[in-house]
């Protein structure tokens, strides 16, 4: 396994306004994209005895796959995400451009819903009136808006943005989502079409595979059995990368950054959720011990997972299984990004979380599967709301420490002669402890004093500012708040990035 990815350096956000970070730059993210895509197409490292490339060949298949030379895909969680994920989009399609290659996001449906609530500064609203909006266990269970929500919504922003000195990029988007409330009735499909007119306005819309579409695949089903049939195997070097990562990170808590695998003499945990379509509930999958191996449980059925059958039969059998009992096997992150850079892509592109945490995968891949980690590239940005530009930030922080140098009066020669006076004093002396009075007694009566005063009235004030700030300041609100000329801004900075220096 290449030292570098597991030493590499820690991306993160950058503060400044408009800043882009993609790691590598330049053109190095094209040469390793068609570097794996070559290493993997030789690839003859089995998935459940079919040779990986094989199965690649067969994901390339798949319509938003087809006939694609090379593929650079990234993917996050259906929510109202921020300009440092929405850049990866911006990222993949200019690599992807360079080299001839295909572009592709997936659309993960199958998380937890979060990051729904429509932010502006001084208001807001939930995307949807769903209840499930915050308790479903996975998106794809959320409903549309219904279209009184809509029309609310869209008042209540319409009008927010009527005082903005720019026309934010989501603004028509959003009336057209809700003049024409379609979407299959889900929550992922409308945020999908409003993403989705927002990008057409300065031409960044790209090809999208909805998450929940790709985990009945033959691919996928043949990796998730390949994982389950060995499920005590690979939990050990699973959680031997965890205990490796967090031993070269310092981190004591067993539960950072995810739990291990539970394992126990007749059950093992493997790393997905079972979802119960049906019920519209999950749990994570365990696998119990037969005679015969490994079989995946519901209720009083059983599937069992042996180690020499065919991965596409395998699959096949699995699949059915799963269909008969209303069930879908969905990944969890790490397996999620297993099968991406493994089967769905040449080059991942992470944002800043992910390319973290993916070092456990890494070690995973390397040592589990046998396979060289393909390597993938981890890009960020951060947009602040576009009226930062003639708001100066306050640095509470900054006011904090000096009014700790007016309370404890360090430039104070009075205060610094006193201390030195003590310092001289005989330790536990009548004379030190009174001339220690002194000091903290002149010290009181500075904080009653003009100067105190002032600066407590001015932190005051500050901390009001601070407040209304959060916003205008907050990296993490939606992407479509920004006019579409500042978008098209960071896309032509990133084709700066893909194009220039090696980086």
């Amino acid at each position: 396994m290449s030292e570098a990815l597991v030493n590499g350096p820690d991306i993160r956000a950058p503060d400044a306004d408009g800043a882009v970070v993609l790691f590598p730059s330049g053109t190095a993210p094209g040469r390793i994209a068609i570097a794996n895509q070559r290493m993997l197409a030789l690839c003859e490292e089995r998935i459940q005895n079919i040779p990986l490339r094989h199965l690649r060949t067969e994901v390339r298949a798949m319509s938003a796959w087809a006939g694609a030379p090379a593929v650079v895909a990234t993917g996050h969680q259906i929510e109202l995400y921020h300009p440092g994920v929405w850049v990866k989009n911006l990222v993949i399609q200019t690599i992807a451009k360079h080299i001839g290659g295909q572009a592709l996001h997936l659309a993960v449906d199958t998380d937890a819903p979060k990051h729904l609530h429509l932010r502006w500064p001084g208001g807001g609203m939930p995307i949807s009136d769903d209840p499930a909006i915050s308790g479903a266990d996975w998106l794809g269970l959320v409903k549309a808006p219904r279209v009184g929500h809509m029309e609310a919504l869209v008042e209540a922003f319409l009008a927010a943005s009527a005082s903005w000195p720019f026309e934010p990029a989501m603004a028509k988007p959003l009336k057209d989502t809700a003049a024409q409330p379609q979407h299959s009735g889900l929550l992922s499909r409308y945020i999908l079409d409003l993403a989705s007119k927002i990008d057409r306005q300065i031409g960044t819309e790209l090809p999208t595979v909805v998450a929940s579409e790709m985990w009945s695949s033959r691919p996928f089903l043949a990796l998730a059995c390949h994982v389950m049939a060995r499920a005590d195997s690979f939990a050990a070097a699973y959680n031997a990368a965890l205990a490796n990562y967090r031993r070269r990170r310092g981190i004591k808590r067993s539960g950072v950054p995810w739990p291990d695998l539970r394992v126990e003499s007749e059950r093992c945990e493997v790393p997905f959720w079972l979802d119960d379509l049906s019920a519209g509930c999950r749990r994570r999958a365990v696998v119990v011990r037969t005679a015969s191996g490994w079989a995946l449980e519901h209720g009083p059925e059983q599937h069992l997972l042996r180690t020499a059958d065919d991965g596409l039969s395998a699959a096949e059998s699995l699949g059915a299984f799963l269909a008969a009992c209303g069930l879908r096997l969905s990944p969890r992150a790490m397996m999620l990004t297993t099968f991406m850079r493994l089967l769905g892509s040449d080059l991942f592109v992470h944002g800043i979380g992910g390319a973290m945490y993916d070092r456990v995968t890494d070690e995973v891949i390397a040592r589990w599967f046998k396979i060289e980690p393909p390597p993938f590239a981890v890009a960020t940005a951060t947009l602040y709301f576009p009226t930062s530009d003639s708001a100066r930030r306050i640095d509470l922080g900054q006011l904090a420490i000096e009014g700790r140098r007016l309370r404890h009066g360090w430039a104070d020669p009075v205060k610094r002669d006193m201390a030195h006076r003590i310092a001289q004093a005989p330790r536990l002396s009548a004379e030190r402890r009174r001339m220690f009075d002194a000091m903290h007694a002149y010290l009181a009566g500075r904080r009653e004093g003009e100067a105190f005063r002032r600066w407590l009235e001015h932190f005051e004030e500050c901390r009001r500012l601070h407040e209304h700030q959060k916003a205008v300041f907050d990296r993490e609100l939606f992407y479509g708040l920004q006019p579409a000329g500042r978008l098209c801004a960071i896309r032509e900075r990133v084709e700066q990035m893909t194009h220039g220096g090696e980086g």
